[in-house]
């Protein structure tokens, strides 16, 4: 995953997951979104696939999906 795919992910996080009736965000709508786009980043389902993460990103140089979302929901005060 190159580092625009892995900003595109990011930005995800900050624009999406917006509960239309109470203008909150909305941790599970954020989740969602973001699978959407991995699928369509990756063409693949599920959250167990190993990926590069540059290291600017806290995160190891591998990571699973599952561990973007955990890091990006920790840090980006989401939910």
């Amino acid at each position: 995953m190159t580092r625009k795919e892995v900003e595109r992910i990011v930005g995800i996080f900050k624009n999406h997951g917006i509960d239309k009736e109470t203008g909150k965000r909305v941790k599970e709508n954020v989740i969602h979104d973001f699978f959407d786009e991995i699928d369509d980043l990756m063409g693949y389902e599920g959250a167990s696939e190993v990926i590069f993460v540059p290291e600017e990103y806290g995160l190891d140089k591998e990571a699973t999906i599952q561990e973007i979302v955990d890091y990006i929901l920790e840090n980006q005060n989401i939910g």
